[in-house]
């Protein structure tokens, strides 16, 4: 049995941290510091995964506004990936977050010729299985081409817009553009 809690000890935002230096690519990671600083401020929840054990098993950073909750990272320590705890995992989160409209950005699968295409068709077809879809459209996120997925809701882009402008802040309103429908 998986459970998702808040993170507050030492030793779990350690370990948080050292899965989320080594399971997201640079491009897509703000300083870990900054997410910190968010937590405190109530905008962030760091989020450990583990067993019935309390044996860490992956971590979940979420960004909260209004009724929406922004799955931000999301990943299962390398040893346990593809043994199911991915999916139990998004099962906990529509649960936590019921009353919510709860979302997630993964990088664009629309242009096979890019770097790991296998991993991104991979990773959304993942989330498919696990009932989230497209919301339809792409967006430039500080350069990264994203799709926004979700769970039987819908989030306009300027819904995601203004959320991640509330939290982050105006000088990031022009790193974050809508590309186009797809």
């Amino acid at each position: 049995m998986l459970v998702i809690k808040e993170a507050f000890e030492e030793k779990q935002i350690e370990q948080i941290r050292q899965l989320y230096e080594s399971a997201f690519p640079s491009s897509e990671k703000k300083p870990f510091n900054l997410i910190l600083e968010k937590r405190a401020m109530g905008f962030v929840e760091i989020l450990v995964i583990e067993d019935e054990k309390k044996r860490f098993r992956g971590l979940l950073i979420t960004i909260l506004h209004k009724d929406m909750v922004l799955i931000d990272y999301f990943a299962i320590d390398e040893a346990y990936r593809g043994t199911g705890i991915g999916s139990d995992v998004l099962k906990l989160i529509t649960s936590r977050y019921a009353k919510k409209r709860v979302f997630l950005e993964i990088e664009s699968t629309v242009y096979e010729q890019v770097e790991d295409y296998e991993v991104k068709v991979r990773r959304k077809c993942f989330y498919q299985r696990n009932g989230l879809e497209s919301m339809g459209y792409l967006v430039d996120l500080f350069g990264v081409e994203m799709e926004i997925m979700t769970f039987e809701s819908k989030v306009s882009f300027e819904e995601y817009h203004e959320m991640l402008v509330y939290v982050y802040g105006e000088g990031i309103r022009d790193k974050i553009q809508f590309i186009r429908d797809v």
